[in-house]
C-alpha cells in the first residue's frame, strides 16, 4: 500500500502580507497562493505557509507572535489514514491527546 505524507509548516504573524514581503525579499521566497491572512510560500521547492494570528475560541488556535513574545509555528501531517498514524505513533510510545493535536 502506498500511503502519501506530507508535513507542512505555518508560521504564526502578525501581519501575512508584511511577513510575507519580508520573506521574499530576505529569502528569496516565492508566492505560491495568497488568501490575504493566510499566505502561501516556498523557497526552493519547499513550502510553508504564513497565517496571521487567530482567535480565541476556535479549535485549534494560533497565537500572535507579538502576544506570547516568542515564534509560533504549526506542524501539520497530512495522510491518508490520519487514525492508523496516530495509533502507531501511540503503539511506539506517544501520548494521544484526544483533541486531534
Amino acid at each position: 500500500m502506498i500511503v502519501t505524507l506530507s508535513i507542512s509548516l505555518m508560521r504564526g504573524v502578525q501581519d501575512a502580507p508584511a511577513a510575507a514581503y519580508g520573506d521574499t525579499t530576505a529569502l528569496g521566497a516565492r508566492e505560491l497562493w495568497n488568501l490575504g491572512s493566510v499566505i502561501g510560500l516556498e523557497v526552493g521547492g519547499a513550502p510553508f505557509f504564513l497565517h496571521e494570528a487567530t482567535g480565541e475560541g476556535l479549535t485549534i488556535p494560533l497565537a500572535s507572535p507579538s502576544v506570547i513574545a516568542q515564534t509560533t509555528l504549526r506542524v501539520e501531517v497530512l495522510i491518508d489514514d490520519p487514525e492508523d498514524f496516530i495509533d502507531k505513533a501511540v503503539a511506539a510510545g506517544a501520548t494521544d491527546s484526544g483533541d486531534g493535536v
